[in-house]
Formats: structure tokens, sequence, C-alpha cells
């Protein structure tokens, strides 16, 4: 997911830029907390996932009529 994000940082650090509505000043902070909350939520889905998907996929295989 964070291939697709574009980052442009103000040209003034606190700076919402010209033409933007006001109180972009925690924006980098808000992207760091986001970034970490996505970063603790690949960490619970890669634990989350079994190692070895491929005898999963073989044990829940249905064959015939099941």
């Amino acid at each position: 997911m964070t291939e697709k994000e574009r980052h442009h940082p103000p040209a003034n650090p606190g700076d919402s830029g010209p033409g933007c509505p006001g109180g972009g000043g925690d924006l980098e902070q808000i992207r760091q907390q986001g970034a970490a909350f996505l970063a603790a939520a690949d960490d619970a889905i890669n634990h989350a996932l079994s190692g070895d998907s491929a005898k999963f996929n073989e044990a829940a295989r249905q064959e015939g009529g099941e």
C-alpha cells in the first residue's frame, strides 16, 4: 500500500501551502502515525498467516461431493 502513496512535503515545514486550508502543521506527524499503524497491521497479518500455506491448502482441499 505504501508504494502507491506519494509524498510531497511543503516548502515550509508546518505550512499547508498556498491556497490550502490551514491546520496542516501536524500532517507529517499524522503520516508517521499512519505509517506506524500500517507497519503494525502488516506485522499482525504476517504473524496470523500460516508459514506453510501449501500444506494448509492441501489439508483443506475438498474432494468429491464434500
